[in-house]
């Protein structure tokens, strides 16, 4: 639960958002070209993209001197299907639990 955690937690920002959509948009871009588009200084882009990278967010890639950064698809898709899944499931987040014990409902019991 923890990877869904750090995950949504990195898309509470709204820099990391514009990172985000801006990379949609571009595909692949140097990070100092997205710290320009984005409007923030070359360090602070790295700090928010350790966030997002650390959240399965984005990759980045070396090539000589210079940093590349793009959407992760692959793990954003991982990440929303195992939210997908703890929907579906009903399970109070790290217990396993089934929401509607721990409300005191019960399987069969009335609710609303």
């Amino acid at each position: 639960m923890s990877g869904l955690t750090a995950y949504f937690e990195s898309l509470g920002n709204p820099v990391r958002m514009r990172m985000i959509q801006t990379l949609a948009e571009l595909q692949e871009v140097r990070v100092s070209l997205l710290a320009e588009l984005c409007r923030v200084s070359q360090p602070r882009a790295s700090w928010h993209l350790r966030h997002l990278k650390r959240a399965g967010v984005v990759r980045t890639r070396r090539q000589g001197r210079e940093v590349f950064c793009c959407l992760d698809r692959d793990r954003i898709a991982e990440q929303l299907h195992r939210f997908e899944r703890l929907l579906a499931l009903g399970l109070v987040p790290g217990t396993g639990t089934a929401i509607e014990t721990v409300a005191g409902h019960g399987a069969a019991g009335g609710g609303r």
